[in-house]
């Protein structure tokens, strides 16, 4: 099926779900932006300087994913002040919950049965949950935070934040897929309302080779 149909079909889940007396809108994670920015630049500005310079985001792999949105001021670092300035714009939004999807291949073709999941960044505290989806025969995944975590059983989707990703499959006891995509993942994103992955879904082309 079509991303955009997929897409449609959920949004319109949504609306109705708010027509018939469930929630029309999921209040987003409290963050405290400052405390934030500044556990962030804590983590990993190894120098000293302030700033996650371009060297040290290697190790900030869900900020390196979105420098753009980010880097306000276009000088390869990010400081607190600017991680801080982002979480504030997905809060002015007042989004909770974004439907969000993702297509995963391998080497070239859809893989079937692989565990994508959205680990959040832990600088932004404990409120951002996980968040998780099985791929199907098109490689394609519906990411949901878990259901203890949800404010309603029909409103699925993922908050604002910034993830690892880890890509898991296993065949028989073992997995399959290189290190680099799930315990020493490289994947990262951002997920927020103007950021493109929203609208064209996350894509992850794994390969079998270094």
């Amino acid at each position: 099926m079509d991303l955009r149909i997929l897409l449609a079909s959920v949004f319109l889940a949504i609306a109705v779900a708010g027509c018939f007396g469930r929630p029309a809108r999921v209040k987003p994670p409290h963050i405290s932006a400052a405390s934030a920015g500044a556990a962030a630049v804590a983590d990993y500005d190894m120098d000293g300087d302030g700033a996650i310079a371009e060297s040290e985001l290697e190790r900030a792999v869900p900020l390196k994913s979105s420098l753009d949105s980010v880097d306000t001021n276009q000088d390869g670092k990010l400081t607190a002040e600017e991680i801080a300035g982002r979480i504030e714009a997905w809060q002015k939004t007042r989004v909770g919950v974004l439907v969000l999807f993702s297509r995963v291949t391998l080497d070239g073709q859809p893989l079937d049965g692989a565990t994508v999941t959205l680990v959040p960044a832990p600088f932004l505290g404990d409120n951002v949950k996980p968040t998780t989806g099985v791929t199907g025969a098109t490689g394609m995944a519906l990411l949901t935070i878990d259901e203890q975590y949800r404010v309603a059983p029909d409103v699925k989707g993922a908050q604002c934040g910034w993830y690892l990703v880890r890509i898991t499959k296993q065949q028989d006891g073992q997995e399959m897929l290189d290190a680099r995509y799930n315990s020493e993942t490289t994947l990262g994103c951002e997920v927020a309302p103007d950021r493109e992955v929203v609208m064209k879904g996350l894509r992850f082309a794994l390969t079998t080779g270094e």
